[in-house]
C-alpha cells in the first residue's frame, strides 16, 4: 500500500518536474525569421561519405556550401549548409546570409532557403571538363 502511494507521488513529482523543465527551456529559445548575418567568406565543395556494414553499403556525394560567420563579438564561426539549401543572390556591397536563427544560431527547417547574398561579379563561371 504505501509502496503504490510512494510511487504515485514521485511519478506526479517527476511529471511537474519534466513539465517546468520544459516550459523554462522553451522561454530561452526564440525563433527569429529573416535574420542578416554577415559573413566573411564562401566556397562550394563536395564531400563524399559512405558506410559499410557486412559488405554492403553505399557512397554518397553532396555539394556544400562552406562559410565563416561573423558574430557580434567579432568571431568568426565556420559553418556549412547543403547547397540544396541555398540560393545565391549577387546584388550586395557587404556580403551577409538571411536566415532564421533559433536561440541566435543558425535554423533550417526545410521549408525556406538560406539567402547568401554577395557582391556583384564575385562567383566564378568558368568551367573546365
Amino acid at each position: 500500500m504505501y509502496v503504490k502511494i510512494i510511487s504515485l507521488f514521485f511519478g506526479i513529482l517527476i511529471f511537474f518536474g519534466t513539465m517546468c523543465y520544459i516550459a523554462a527551456c522553451q522561454q530561452n529559445k526564440r525563433l527569429s525569421r529573416d535574420v542578416n548575418v554577415p559573413i566573411i567568406s564562401v566556397f562550394k565543395e563536395s564531400q563524399m561519405s559512405g558506410s559499410f556494414i557486412l559488405g554492403c553499403g553505399g557512397f554518397s556525394n553532396e555539394m556544400y556550401y562552406f562559410v565563416y560567420i561573423k558574430k557580434p563579438n567579432n568571431s568568426l564561426i565556420f559553418k556549412k549548409f547543403k547547397a540544396g539549401w541555398v540560393e545565391i543572390y549577387e546584388d550586395s556591397d557587404s556580403p551577409h546570409i538571411i536566415c532564421d536563427t533559433w536561440n541566435g544560431d543558425i535554423h533550417y527547417n526545410g521549408s525556406r532557403k538560406i539567402e547568401i547574398h554577395v557582391p556583384p561579379n564575385t562567383i566564378t563561371r568558368e568551367f573546365k571538363l
